[in-house]
């Protein structure tokens, strides 16, 4: 069957573009996997600073420092953010996977479409600080671009 892959980049979802994606799957009658990628770009950040900028990205953080019960902790409070937006598409009867990656953002991605030929279009939802500053924007156009340039699906790119 086809799927729709909603790539995530960080812990919460935007329901606006989970809404795009559903609905998408609906009138192509696909299914939705959803990828949640805690980027590595936020995780040396949260590293770095010793700080919680968004508490649930710290899981990959504290698991690579050994601390495993802190990081189920966190990646619970991920699943739960994108939990109700998940209830949803069960109640339409909608068909859904989920999987947690921590990683580079592109890699990630093309990985996933690479390994799963029913993936049909790629929709990117951005996460919301990654365009900040200038020189944090023009590293989101060369992702993009790079992801394009390797992905075999198209790719959809939504910001708010």
């Amino acid at each position: 069957m086809q799927k729709v892959l909603l790539a995530i980049d960080g812990i919460k979802p935007d329901k606006k573009i989970f809404s795009y994606a559903v609905e998408l799957c609906k009138r192509i009658k696909a299914e939705l996997d959803v990828l949640l990628i805690i980027p590595d770009r936020v995780r040396k950040k949260a590293v770095k600073f010793g700080k919680c900028f968004e508490k649930s990205m710290m899981a990959a953080a504290f698991a690579e420092s050994g601390d495993f019960k802190t990081a189920r902790e966190m990646e619970s409070e991920a699943m739960e953010n994108i939990g109700s937006l998940l209830a949803t598409t069960e109640n339409e009867g909608l068909k859904y996977g989920l999987t947690l990656k921590t990683g580079e953002t592109g890699g990630e991605i093309i990985e996933y479409v690479n390994s799963d030929r029913n993936v049909v279009i790629t929709i990117l939802d951005p996460s919301p600080g990654a365009q900040e500053t200038e020189c944090e924007d023009q590293s989101e156009s060369k992702l993009i671009g790079e992801i394009k340039h390797k992905l075999s699906t198209p790719l959809v790119v939504v910001r708010n």
